[in-house]
């Protein structure tokens, strides 16, 4: 319905739209912190966007920027991690290509880096952003969102010293240092 409402009012004139996305993490819909809103662009021409090459929350990037992005009502539910189990295994996933990503743009890291990023990371979701208003889950994201941000320097820290990183895009140990790879 908003989708129709949106484009009956806007008469074309967009070249996409944004809504916010709305997330549950292990069986709790999660209001509050690093999560919500998390606004996404999932309705767009064809001719005028196009999903980024990013290997980890690719987003929709449109022509016009900014100024062509309506916004529409409502939630789009995102079950994004039914599980805590699959929540790790997304976490270890995440965290190797984006230390990928990171090393490949030049980016730097060591141990300092990823205590600092990963205490920032909580206290940005839990207090600055109130996740503590989701209650139990509301902690458990922040802390995943901690640990992600732990996990991604540590593991940048990795490649920053030549070391292969296990379980990267290719789920092999991959080496951005020397481009080998171990089964």
């Amino acid at each position: 319905a908003s989708i129709h409402a949106t484009l009956a009012a806007d008469g074309g004139g967009r070249d996409a739209f944004e809504l916010s996305r709305l997330s549950r993490f292990a069986g709790t819909w999660i209001h509050h912190g690093d999560w919500y809103p998390d606004r996404v662009v999932r309705l767009f021409r064809r001719d005028r966007g196009r999903f980024s090459a990013d290997r980890v929350h690719e987003r929709v990037v449109v022509a016009g920027g900014a100024a062509a992005i309506g916004r529409l009502d409502g939630h789009l539910l995102h079950e994004t991690m039914p599980t805590h189990a699959d929540a790790l295994a997304k976490l270890d996933r995440y965290s190797s290509a984006g230390a990928e990503a990171k090393f490949a743009a030049g980016a730097r890291a060591g141990i300092g880096t990823a205590a600092l990023h990963s205490a920032w990371a909580f206290l940005r979701s839990y207090v600055v952003r109130r996740g503590f208003l989701d209650g139990a889950a509301g902690f458990a994201v922040a802390v995943y969102v901690a640990e992600s941000a732990w996990w991604r320097y540590l593991k940048l820290d990795e490649l920053t010293r030549g070391e292969p990183v296990p379980g990267g895009a290719s789920g092999a140990a991959v080496s951005l240092a020397t481009g080998d790879t171990e089964p």
